[in-house]
């Protein structure tokens, strides 16, 4: 497989990971941010040429979310105004960086308030019958845009010869949307997922495994595997881009996770969601000093003195009460 080295910085340490070139070609347009520096490739196939899928028949997306005739798209655009200080990764996603505060910012809406969960999060028209929320973004455009404020991947869940849990940065999230009366609301996304039978609410933080990439012997295309849907799992998946710490099962008579109705909005409502590396001194703690099964979330992110503010700032538009839409089968993104 042809990649670049991509080398990324957290204070004065400095690891290297291997990307293909078509991500390592993404990240090279982010060099004014001064997020990552890397060695050109020997030629420049853009990313927007890799599809998001190998199936053929796949209905043609729109070039971006703005062409978009859905409903709901239209209503997540109406909904937040682009954040301000931040860099749009590119134009077919609604995908943002804030360099100087670590964080990456995407759109999207609800998929599913109620039911049995694989995923917290996943591209729009995959696999929103599983999902919490689905976004407006590939699964490879948010891995770079995490590399970018500089997280660090670690490796997906290994299920032989023994378990192994996924590694990688911890990264947290929230998600900030306005409810039917107008007020606005955030929340961890732990807060919208519980363990399946319960109100008891998930309680280990995500980390940036980082799927994984194959090539087609065929046609000699590159695919990133979380692009069909894998993007944040709460279910452990070998192709997940974020996954959980912990073991859960991914069959579907034994999914561990479900909706926290309750504490959800709407199917269809039009949502933010933030993502921000945890310190680099909470990820450098050693593994065996929690245990798999017992990993906590982490209470603090990096910028936390001033989280309060700037979720705020980052909120829905100050305008009339938002009213969700149905989301349309197989939306486009």
């Amino acid at each position: 497989m042809l990649a670049n080295l991509i080398q990324l910085r957290h204070g004065n340490q400095k690891s290297a990971v291997w990307v293909p070139r078509s991500l390592a070609c993404l990240l090279l347009t982010l060099v004014s941010l001064g997020s990552a520096t890397a060695q050109p490739a020997d030629t420049s196939k853009p990313i927007a040429d890799l599809p998001a899928s190998e199936d053929p028949d796949r209905p043609q997306r729109p070039s971006t979310p703005e062409e978009s005739e859905s409903p709901t798209i239209k209503g997540v655009i109406a909904a937040f105004d682009a954040p301000k200080g931040a860099t749009r990764l590119a134009p077919d996603a609604r995908l943002w960086i804030d360099k100087p505060n670590r964080r990456v910012i995407v759109d999207g809406y609800v998929a599913v308030q109620e039911g049995l969960l694989e995923m917290f999060a996943c591209p729009a028209g995959t696999k929103e019958h599983e999902s919490a929320v689905a976004v407006l973004a590939r699964s490879q455009y948010v891995h770079a845009a995490l590399l970018a404020v500089g997280a660090t991947p670690g490796r997906p869940v290994q299920f032989q010869p023994k378990f192994s849990p996924p590694t990688g940065d911890r990264i947290a999230i929230w998600v900030l949307w306005r409810d039917k009366e107008g007020k606005r609301h955030r929340a961890k996304a732990q807060e919208w997922i519980c363990k399946t039978g319960t109100k008891e609410q998930l309680n280990t933080d995500f980390v940036f495994a980082g799927s994984q990439w194959w090539t087609d012997p065929r046609s000699g295309r590159d695919f990133y595997s979380a692009d069909d849907g894998d993007l944040i799992c709460v279910s452990n998946f070998a192709s997940a881009t974020l996954d959980v710490p912990i073991e859960s099962s991914k069959d579907a008579e034994y999914l561990e996770f479900s909706a926290c109705t309750e504490n959800m909005p709407p199917r269809g409502t039009p949502i933010r969601m933030v993502m921000i590396p945890v310190s680099p001194a909470l990820n450098a703690k050693p593994a065996d000093k929690e245990k798999a099964g017992e990993a906590k979330p982490a209470d603090k992110p990096a910028a936390d003195a001033k989280l309060d503010a700037d979720l705020d700032s980052l909120g829905p538009k100050d305008s009339p009460a938002t009213q969700p839409t149905t989301p349309d089968a197989g939306s486009d993104s």
